[in-house]
């Protein structure tokens, strides 16, 4: 099935069935026949792009829907202002209504929280995953994911990891084979999973806590050599509220402590 939508200009918007023209050109064929509807709202038409994927003759003949799929509809409806992002029950439902009805309970509960780690429901929140952190570590000119070998990184020869989870036991034997290596510390950069705002103090202290532990270990198990090897040295900003006493400027930026004061600033201080 080709299911088209008629746009204002009068030029035809493919809704789904991109696989079945590209294969009817490779053949030769120029003209099939298609389906024109017309959307009343930007929410049924984002539902329509992955429901139309989602049944099973488009999984058997084409490419079915991947969570990345919904999560990016997901983001399309929030962006569309078609949903309300701090409602779970309407982010899993839409859920539920681009995948066809064909996703089960977990499925749909899997891809929700999939969701939930880059979308906060929170306003004024940055939901981050390690990469997007990583990104931000590199533009702050600090150390990201192991060893800083090259030269153009402003962080050239430093030693820093992202961290959402505090327990650092698996990688301990080598964090140290690092050390002895590069003869560098271990710098930590946490950040918060699923953040709640009213509760961000407790979460990042839970974090050190569980970090502290891991210390606690080496110190206890290692060398002398080893006992500050690991250092937390804050967490990414994930607060945006702009702080009017600062000129507007955000109230986190960079790097901060537990308490959200600022210990990195951002390169342009906004």
């Amino acid at each position: 099935m080709i299911v088209v939508e008629e746009c204002k200009n009068g030029d035809l918007e493919v809704i789904t069935g991109f696989n079945r023209i590209s294969t009817l050109l490779e053949m030769g064929v120029t003209h099939y026949f298609y389906d024109v509807v017309k959307f009343k709202s930007p929410y049924q038409k984002i539902i329509a792009k992955r429901s139309l994927n989602a049944t099973k003759d488009h999984v058997a003949k084409g490419v079915p829907n991947t969570p990345g799929d919904y999560i990016k509809g997901l983001q399309e409806l929030v962006g569309a202002e078609s949903i309300d992002n701090s409602n779970d029950d309407e982010i899993q439902k839409a859920i539920l209504l681009m995948s066809d009805y064909s996703l089960s309970e977990p499925e749909v509960d899997s891809i929700f929280k999939k969701y939930r780690k880059t979308n906060s429901p929170h306003p004024n929140v940055i939901a981050l995953n390690v990469p997007m952190a990583n990104k931000i570590l590199k533009s702050l000119g600090l150390p990201f994911d192991g060893y800083m070998d090259d030269p153009s990184y402003e962080s050239y020869g430093r030693i820093g990891y992202a961290r959402w989870d505090g327990d650092i036991t698996s990688q301990i034997a080598r964090w140290v084979n690092l050390y002895d290596k590069r003869k560098k510390p271990i710098e930590i950069f946490g950040f918060i999973q699923n953040l709640n705002p009213e509760n961000i103090k407790t979460q990042r202290e839970n974090l050190e806590k569980e970090l502290e532990s891991g210390i606690l270990w080496i110190k206890n198990h290692l060398q002398e050599e080893y006992h500050s090897i690991i250092k937390l040295v804050g967490f990414i900003a994930q607060i945006s509220t702009k702080n009017p006493l600062d000129g507007g400027k955000r109230k986190e930026r960079g790097i901060v402590d537990i308490n959200g004061n600022i210990i990195i600033d951002t390169p342009d201080g906004l």
